[in-house]
């Protein structure tokens, strides 16, 4: 058998399991848009025959203070998206249906633990007087946090842990400012990429872990308190704050800037 119809058969059976097997598996169904929910494929037209019917409701996060979102190992995806319309409550869709969201609740602390291999997404709606902390544990995936009005209140910190891989957006094409008493805080070797924010005032704290900017001017003025080995890479040439103020152990990151802020 000739080597080039090894290589063709051998791609054509790669590409086989992945979109009529391993896909399948992970529950993925892709939709042209939320209103209609029409698959936007036949393979996802196909799966839809098999979704189960649309009966969760979302879960209140009156009482809630803390809201923790651990992962059990690297293949867990989650998807958060974290509003400020006033309903104060948490819900899971799978793509096309929405899931029981299945929390363990004790005291004002929601922990939420996620399984399987397909992508999780959860929207958090909060109030404005609400004062909440969101924690993301051993998760690959997104947070964004969009704002109803000028400025987002009801979330005061994001925690972002156990070798999380997090990109942290704002609203795409519209820079907003965090409510100013806002913290991020990376931890246990975690990678924070933060996108489309603009911040007055930005408070971190890093724990051995690593902080991406990758836009120009994301503050007026940051204060990012480093601990153990933790890092903050910059766009290269452009300046990411009017006022950079490194507290704690800055050894291990002048060690890898040459030019310090």
């Amino acid at each position: 058998m000739k080597k080039s119809t090894i290589i063709i058969i051998a791609t054509g059976l790669t590409l086989f399991l992945c979109f009529f097997v391993l896909r399948p598996l992970t529950g993925t169904i892709l939709i042209k848009d939320e209103i209609s929910k029409e698959p936007a494929d036949p393979i996802s037209s196909f799966m839809m025959r098999f979704s189960e019917p649309e009966t969760a409701k979302p879960v209140s996060l009156n009482h809630i203070e803390h809201i923790v979102i651990n992962g059990t190992d690297k293949a867990n995806h989650a998807n958060v998206r974290v509003t400020n319309k006033g309903k104060n409550e948490i819900s899971r869709s799978n793509y096309y249906y929405k899931k029981d969201v299945n929390p363990v609740i004790k005291g004002n602390t929601m922990t939420i633990t996620l399984s399987g291999l397909s992508t999780q997404h959860y929207d958090i709606d909060l109030d404005s007087l609400s004062s909440k902390t969101i924690t993301l544990n051993n998760i690959q995936g997104t947070m964004s946090i969009i704002s109803a009005d000028s400025v987002f209140q009801g979330l005061n910190k994001v925690i972002v842990g156990k070798g999380s891989n997090l990109q942290l957006w704002g609203e795409v094409g519209a820079q907003e400012y965090l409510d100013p008493k806002f913290q991020l805080v990376g931890k246990e070797e975690s990678v924070i990429r933060l996108v489309t924010f603009s911040f007055a005032h930005f408070d971190a704290t890093l724990n051995n872990a690593r902080l991406d900017f990758l836009e120009s001017y994301v503050a007026d003025t940051a204060n990012i308190k480093l601990q153990g080995r933790s890092n903050i890479i910059h766009p290269l040439g452009l300046k990411t704050f009017g006022k950079l103020i490194l507290t704690g152990n800055t050894d291990y990151y002048n060690e890898r800037n040459v030019k310090k802020q």
